[in-house]
């Protein structure tokens, strides 16, 4: 009778009140489910009933799966000069 917390998914808003950064935790044994796509989505979602006009996320270059599925979701792809094992993701609302 006890519950496992597989996953973890939240946004902030940004100092502007129109922006937000996303991420997303998934428990190694739950990774490959859909799961970080699906909350992904989710977040958009809220982000856009509250009005904001676009989500940002950091993620690592060698994190194929989160890589497509944000490409999928239409987000824009940018790299960080300083660090190249981490990519930028934006999305306009």
């Amino acid at each position: 009778d006890r519950e496992d917390q597989v996953a973890v998914a939240r946004y902030e808003t940004g100092p502007n009140g129109r922006d937000c950064e996303f991420a997303i935790v998934v428990a190694d044994d739950w990774r490959h489910r859909g799961i970080a796509t699906e909350l992904l989505r989710r977040l958009i979602e809220i982000a856009r009933d509250r009005r904001l006009e676009r989500v940002e996320g950091i993620v690592l270059s060698q994190n194929r799966g989160m890589l497509e599925h944000a490409a999928e979701l239409g987000f824009e792809r940018h790299t960080i000069p300083d660090d190249p094992l981490l990519v930028r993701f934006a999305l306009t609302l």
